[in-house]
């Protein structure tokens, strides 16, 4: 079994008005060995969400996350990260496994 421990970081408390602006993640293996770290910057749909308060806490500006793609283009690419890692530990497990059944 993998842990994947998320970390989300928002423009502020309130889920129905501010926006995810950033993702982190660490998958770990049932021993809790670091398979990977993900982590990505995300450009906040609702800009006028983005206060003062915010870019305190996050150490971010608007300004910074210029460049950032949106939610809409990072959630794939988190989303075949994970995959990516846990196929590789299954690879990983699968090889062992036959490489040990080989007289």
């Amino acid at each position: 079994m993998e842990y994947l421990v998320i970390d989300l970081e928002m423009s502020g408390d309130d889920p129905s008005y501010h926006d995810i602006i950033e993702i982190g993640a660490v998958l770990y293996t049932e021993e809790w060995k670091e398979m990977g770290r993900y982590q990505s910057y995300i450009y906040p749909e609702n800009e006028e969400a983005f206060s003062k308060p915010s870019a305190e806490v996050h150490y971010l500006t608007l300004e910074e996350l210029r460049d950032a793609p949106a939610l809409d283009d990072v959630l794939p690419a988190f989303e075949e990260w994970i995959l990516y890692r846990r196929n590789l530990r299954y690879l990983t497990r699968s090889t062992t496994r036959a490489c040990s059944n080989t007289p």
